[in-house]
């Protein structure tokens, strides 16, 4: 005879059909409450503009631009970004009309300032950051 009972034996052939680490145990303190939203940031990509120096040279400059947005307007910014990129495009030729973006003279954190109030003017709610990930002359 057997040493386990039918049902032990039925028990046991029950266990061993389950997969293995389905039953993690009862949660933490740690996993049940959730931290800070984690930042999202929509990149809008490169823009290039023209430079006009005074001695009739041209030149280009290229800024990188990325978005750092709330978690909750993610959705409604990326529903946008076709304008966001225009207000920035304009933004920049204005600024190099003036003569704001000349090699070695361009403040980074004036020109993030410029950005981040022409982006204010189309979605002034869900941006937190504007954040220039390239800033190069030609």
């Amino acid at each position: 005879m057997s040493p386990f009972s039918r049902r032990q034996l039925l028990l046991f052939c029950a266990i061993s059909v389950l997969p293995i680490g389905q039953y993690a145990g009862p949660a933490s303190a740690e996993e049940e409450t959730p931290g800070p939203p984690k930042p999202v940031f929509v990149v809008l990509g490169e823009f290039t503009v023209n430079l006009h120096d005074k001695d009739a040279q041209f030149g280009f400059i290229v800024v990188g631009v990325t978005l750092e947005v709330a978690p909750e307007m993610a959705n409604a910014i990326k529903d946008v970004v076709p304008r966001l990129k225009e207000a920035l495009t304009r933004r920049l030729m204005a600024l190099a009309d003036h003569g704001s973006l000349t090699p070695g003279e361009t403040d980074p954190v004036i020109l993030k300032a410029s950005l981040a109030d022409a982006l204010q003017k189309i979605n002034p709610d869900g941006i937190r950051d504007v954040l220039i990930t390239r800033l190069l002359y030609g």
